[in-house]
């Protein structure tokens, strides 16, 4: 038997269902971590278009699309990490 603490009480808890317990915090965490990076990544993203616009230097313009590379990379493990996974 497994013990979880549940606020200040602990309470005996079958192996499977700790497991179970364990997989769903996990999968919480894993969506609200998902969600914040998205949030920041509109942020970082609307920047960078402001930025963009502002700018006719082709060394920032460089930088620029490096930077966007980056951010594409972090969008598209932020999508892989809100998706549902299968049981």
């Amino acid at each position: 038997m497994t013990r979880t603490t549940l606020g200040s009480r602990t309470k005996p808890v079958a192996p499977e269902e700790a497991e179970r317990l364990r997989q769903e915090a996990v999968r919480e965490l894993t969506a609200r971590l998902a969600h914040q990076l998205g949030n920041l990544l509109q942020v970082v993203n609307g920047n960078l278009e402001l930025i963009a616009q502002r700018t006719t230097d082709e060394t920032t313009q460089h930088y620029l699309a490096n930077a966007r590379a980056a951010a594409d990379q972090l969008t598209d493990l932020t999508r892989a990490l809100a998706l549902e996974p299968e049981d």
